[in-house]
């Protein structure tokens, strides 16, 4: 893993995991952001320019992040896929923990002999994990299995960050939208990181 991916990770755990305000302000140092910034796509540098306020990060966590709050949107991919209820002719076929590619993340680590964090047993397919698999890939695997692995895995971003868009659009004064725009961007540079494009050349 080079330095930057490792800033990277760094700060897209931050993000998208709980943390207190010293481990967030210990995490995004200058030259760790200044690091993360640099690689971004050019039509999102600006944008991510500076990081979220503590505070801002807190409440966007607590209220769009958190599994069991009121229309909230935790990234797990599994919530995103179909895990086949609908050619089961059920009504839902999305929305649900613990869907397929919740399973084949388990059989990749399982075969790759990778625990399982504790937090992540029950979200094996949660965003965070994602991306420390993928550059762990990237370094360890051939560039056809990381591209595959980015396909399968990542495919949901798209609609991820059109709910977050939505989610936000529809704030009542809960102060999300900043937040929200900047996460986003989170997602764009995530989507970039991931391209058959960028893992081609990175592999």
């Amino acid at each position: 893993m080079t330095l930057q991916e490792e800033h990277m990770l760094t700060v897209i755990r931050t993000y998208f995991s709980r943390c207190s305000e010293a481990d967030y302000v210990e995490a995004l140092s200058p030259e760790l952001w200044s690091s993360f910034v640099s690689a971004a796509p050019a039509y999102v540098r600006a944008a991510l320019a500076e990081f979220l306020p503590y505070e801002s990060y807190r409440h966007f966590f607590n209220v769009v992040l958190t599994p069991g709050m009121p229309h909230a949107l935790p990234p797990v991919e599994s919530l995103y896929k179909d895990w086949g209820g609908r050619q089961a002719g059920l009504q839902h076929g999305q929305g649900f923990y613990l869907g397929d590619s919740a399973r084949e993340v388990t059989r990749l680590c399982a075969a790759l002999e990778i625990d399982i964090p504790e937090e992540y047993a029950a979200i094996p397919d949660h965003l965070v994990l994602l991306l420390e698999l993928f550059v762990f890939l990237r370094t360890n695997a051939s560039a056809e299995e990381t591209r595959a692995f980015a396909a399968s895995h990542f495919d949901w971003l798209g609609t991820y960050r059109n709910l977050l868009a939505k989610r936000v659009a529809a704030d009542d004064g809960e102060g999300l939208k900043e937040a929200g725009m900047f996460y986003q961007h989170l997602v764009d540079y995530i989507e970039s990181m991931v391209t058959d494009e960028q893992t081609a050349r990175s592999a």
